[in-house]
């Protein structure tokens, strides 16, 4: 648990970031900046959530000096243990994940009615204390919708789950769980709650859908990968009682 919410506070970390270092580099149009910032923060995402996990425990003994000092973890495939340890970790943080969004939206409405009545004096039908219409409007209007930001985070639950998803099925509903709860939150947000937002051209749409083209080449090379790995497809689960008389014997 506690690496699952430390995964998912630094991918909060590197939204952060990645949205202030783009904005500093004064791109031309909203969408093509939109555009990166969604492609950084994707590849900050992925990275951190599904490479990490492969990478933090890896032993490459055997593929060169370099690699070898760098990863000396203790398993060098994909294997039993692998699913155990970090598999469990994997879907526990996509599950986590999945509810993220509406927590932030259901947080930020709460946060923006207390400092509404918090404004009116405490009093549903009190006065503003605001002193100018600038505070007035920044106060009583909704939050900028961040479609860059959502279009980030689904992409890395598509990504990872086409990484691990057939050897860890579950992945995939938990998959749809966080695209309906993203479909269903947002677009109530966007009625109720979000100012109007920009009107994008089709460039960030594009870029997204060109990035998503290559979520099957990674579903492809990751699957040959771990179905490939003879120790998972003849492991067999021996009873603890089992093993002991083995041994004894």
């Amino acid at each position: 648990m506690v690496i699952s919410l430390s995964t998912l506070v630094i991918n909060l970390v590197v939204k952060i970031v990645a949205v202030y270092l783009i904005s500093l580099i004064r791109i031309d149009t909203e969408s093509l900046q939109a555009s990166f910032i969604t492609i950084l923060v994707f590849l900050s995402y992925y990275f951190n959530t599904g490479w990490l996990i492969i990478l933090a425990d890896a032993n490459m003994k055997g593929q060169g000096y370099y690699l070898e000092r760098l990863f000396t973890g203790r398993l060098s495939d994909f294997s039993m243990d692998w699913y155990r340890k970090e598999g469990h970790i994997l879907t526990q943080t996509m599950l986590i994940n999945a509810f993220v969004p509406a927590i932030t939206d259901l947080s930020l409405m709460a946060v923006r009615a207390l400092m509404r009545f918090k404004d009116k004096k405490f009093s549903k039908n009190g006065l503003t204390s605001c002193t100018s219409r600038q505070q007035y409007i920044e106060l009583y209007s909704g939050p900028e919708f961040l479609m860059h930001v959502r279009y980030s985070y689904l992409m890395n639950t598509i990504f990872v789950t086409m990484m691990f998803g057939t050897t860890l099925p579950v992945l995939f509903p938990i998959a749809f769980l966080s695209i309906f709860l993203v479909t269903l939150f947002e677009n109530f947000m966007l009625f109720y709650v979000y100012r109007l937002p920009i009107s994008y051209d089709g460039t960030l749409h594009k870029t997204v859908l060109r990035y998503m083209k290559y979520a099957s080449l990674v579903s492809f090379a990751f699957n040959f990968w771990q179905i490939s790995n003879q120790g998972l497809l003849n492991y067999q689960i021996y009873d603890e009682d089992e093993q002991i008389a083995q041994i004894i014997q």
